[in-house]
């Protein structure tokens, strides 16, 4: 038990550590960081049905399903018992 506990503050103190000296050249803007995100997922989406994984009407499809799933505040329709 007591080395779990000194693991714990370690990493905690590790964390703390690299959250107080983070490089200001590497924080990136809201924007920067959801195109990063929409590129990111628009390559695994094309590679995929360029495999054939599954087809563009298929994933649009999904896309729909998925979108009336998500009610206003971005909660699953499904979690909240719907």
């Amino acid at each position: 038990m007591e080395c779990w506990s000194t693991e714990i503050k370690e990493l905690r103190e590790e964390v703390t550590e690299m959250a107080i000296t983070f490089d200001p050249e590497q924080i990136v803007s809201n924007n920067e960081l959801l195109m990063s995100q929409i590129v990111s997922s628009e390559a695994v989406i094309r590679l995929l049905i360029e495999k054939g994984v599954f087809t563009k009407e298929e994933f649009l499809e999904m896309v729909n399903v998925v979108d009336s799933e998500i009610g206003k505040n971005g909660v699953v329709s499904q979690m909240k018992g719907g």
